[in-house]
């Protein structure tokens, strides 16, 4: 009886056509075969990639912290007083005004003295007071907030911000030894002084971060 089947399947594929089925359909049956071992390999090396990349990428991130630490390890306690605090500002207006000063053309001295008296007496330097001092482990942090706003040329912001970002900046670059700082908040405002000289009036916060070992 199965032998009554299989004569009458092959008979089937007497006519041209029929044979040609009967010759292709192992190459058919082959080629879907190695399609879906094709698709198979092609999502596996897809998982392979993605599994690399993001182990790549928790390397580079692990690399990058590990840095960061070791940059802001044991940095000078007395960055913000020695560094920060330190810098004078509008330099370059202070040198005019000592020239007016002494012009016997001079008509309003005392505004000029008023004006050189703010930008060299400490009147117009960076003071910050330290809040909510917290450690955790090996780091400890505080809140630096500006006592007063500070007026500066754009020369000086570019100074200021070379510390505190710690990166080069033109002509400035930061110190070895410094602490991570984060600016918090920061106020830019155009202003114009009493002799007509535009400057920045600056006021901002600060959050400092000290690896310790």
């Amino acid at each position: 009886m199965i032998f009554e089947k299989i004569g009458r399947f092959c008979i089937s594929f007497s006519s041209p056509l029929g044979l040609y089925l009967l010759l292709l359909m192992p190459v058919l049956g082959g080629f879907a075969l190695f399609s879906l071992q094709y698709i198979d390999l092609h999502e596996q090396i897809e998982a392979f990639a993605y599994t690399t990349k993001k182990g790549i990428s928790v390397i580079e991130k692990k690399k990058r912290k590990d840095l960061q630490k070791e940059r802001y390890t044991q940095p000078n306690p007395y960055f913000l007083e020695e560094q920060v605090e330190s810098l004078s500002f509008l330099e370059e207006e202070q040198k005019e005004l000592e020239m007016l000063k002494n012009h016997p053309a001079l008509f309003d001295r005392k505004a000029i003295e008023t004006r050189l008296s703010y930008c060299k007496n400490g009147n117009n330097q960076l003071s910050f007071t330290e809040q909510d001092l917290r450690s955790q482990g090996s780091i400890k942090e505080s809140e630096e907030k500006l006592r007063h706003p500070v007026e500066m040329s754009s020369t000086d912001i570019k100074k200021l911000l070379s510390l505190l970002e710690d990166t080069q900046i033109e002509t400035f670059s930061p110190p070895p030894k410094l602490p991570q700082i984060v600016i918090t908040d920061f106020v830019l405002e155009n202003k114009e002084t009493p002799l007509n000289k535009h400057v920045f009036e600056v006021d901002m916060q600060l959050m400092k971060r000290e690896f310790l070992r």
